[in-house]
């Protein structure tokens, strides 16, 4: 066996096994299919409920922050399992809740929202560090396979969760995943050193960065926010989108659908994009998807066009996860990867956490989503504007790149 194909086939081992874990880690974005169910056990409102999937988003964005500075600390398998094992804590602290206990529900707070929101953080950051290293030469096809699989993981545990649903109670499913996850881990740390890859040490991190960053990274993390704003206004609120506009249950279920598959097709294509074209270009056309979305709902309003709309959101919101994250890899470069990625994701904190806050906001205020529709309009054409400034940054700043 050729050393060549020795190593190719480590690194498709070494890339295969992360995105197994990461598809896993998915499942925390299953999150809408447990509401109802808990409600009923813990006698909690809507908002009580909500508060922990809130908890979550927090702890995750937290968990990709933190994780590159734990790279000195221990190797990337142990750091793997590690951060797995954080996540399967939390999952079976969360089985503990009782109907009997109406105080149980801090267990879900700190069990599923905090320590499986932060363990599943900080293996999808270990987890795209590694899959980029082991696929350097083809960074936008890592970073698509990286992000989109745990996209896939959400829609996939969406429906394993519902169907189990049906035959054992909530806590049973926390409990019994929570070992799945635990297997998951050891497996995959496993396999990750057994394929040789490591993660970057901090000295290697600094003498990577390209004299261009300074430049380069606000200009990532403004169009990033952007773009994850103007997805979110409409992704936060796609049944309500699709109620408003006269829509029956199936037109609803159709856009919600069309905007898990579209998010998930979204951040391979433009990984897979990004390895031919600028990340900026990519990114352009994402906010054009995006800004096409929103003029088509203003000027067409409709239940069917909500539908569509929401599928362009959908995918739009796909591309920018991809074509952003992978501008980082190309430009910035690998070894850097981890540490400008936990700073990148601070952007779609900020806009996780206010865009759905502010288009409830418009709607109450107007009775109509119409003026969240020209806000979003507004941030796709500056998310635009920015993406252009970031190509001609890119290429003051490089002397070579994907090809344009």
């Amino acid at each position: 066996m050729s050393k060549a194909h020795n190593f190719s086939r480590q690194a498709w081992m070494c890339a295969f096994s992360t995105l197994l874990l990461n598809s896993s880690m998915g499942s925390l974005y299953a999150w809408s299919v447990f509401v109802s169910p808990l409600e009923r056990e813990l006698m909690v409102g809507r908002t009580g409920i909500s508060f922990v999937f809130s908890v979550a988003v927090v702890a995750f964005t937290g968990g990709v922050a933190v994780a590159p500075y734990c790279y000195q600390l221990m190797r990337g398998p142990l750091l793997l399992v590690t951060f797995s094992l954080c996540s399967v804590i939390g999952l079976i602290l969360a089985s503990f809740i009782s109907s009997l206990n109406p105080s149980s529900w801090w267990f879900l707070v700190v069990g599923y929202g905090a320590l499986f929101g932060f363990g599943a953080g900080g293996t999808y950051s270990v987890s795209l560090q590694l899959i980029n290293i082991a696929l350097e030469k083809k960074k936008g096809l890592a970073n698509g396979l990286g992000i989109g699989s745990f996209a896939a993981g959400s829609v996939i545990f969406s429906l394993v969760f519902s169907w189990a649903l049906t035959y054992i109670t909530v806590q049973e499913i926390f409990f019994i995943f929570g070992f799945v996850l635990l297997g998951v881990g050891i497996t995959v740390g496993s396999l990750v050193w057994v394929s040789g890859f490591e993660l970057p040490k901090a000295s290697a991190d600094q003498k990577a960065m390209p004299q261009g960053t300074p430049t380069i990274f606000p200009l990532l993390w403004l169009g990033f926010c952007c773009g994850a704003f103007a997805g979110l206004m409409a992704i936060g609120h796609a049944a309500n989108f699709i109620e408003a506009y006269g829509g029956t249950a199936l037109m609803i279920t159709l856009g919600v659908v069309s905007v898990s598959i579209g998010n998930a097709i979204g951040r391979l294509t433009a990984g897979i994009l990004s390895d031919v074209w600028s990340p900026a270009y990519v990114a352009v056309l994402a906010h054009l998807i995006s800004l096409a979305g929103f003029i088509l709902l203003l000027m067409v309003p409709g239940p069917w066009a909500a539908v569509i709309s929401l599928g362009m959101q959908g995918l739009a919101y796909g591309f920018i996860a991809g074509a952003y994250p992978s501008a980082i890899a190309i430009y910035i470069g690998v070894s850097s990867y981890g540490r400008y990625f936990g700073r990148l994701i601070l952007a779609w904190g900020v806009a996780g956490l206010t865009a759905p806050w502010v288009t409830g906001w418009f709607y109450d205020n107007f009775d109509s989503y119409r003026e969240a529709l020209f806000a979003g309009t507004a941030f796709s054409v500056v998310g635009i504007l920015i993406a252009f400034k970031l190509f001609y940054s890119i290429r003051a700043s490089t002397t070579e790149g994907p090809s344009t």
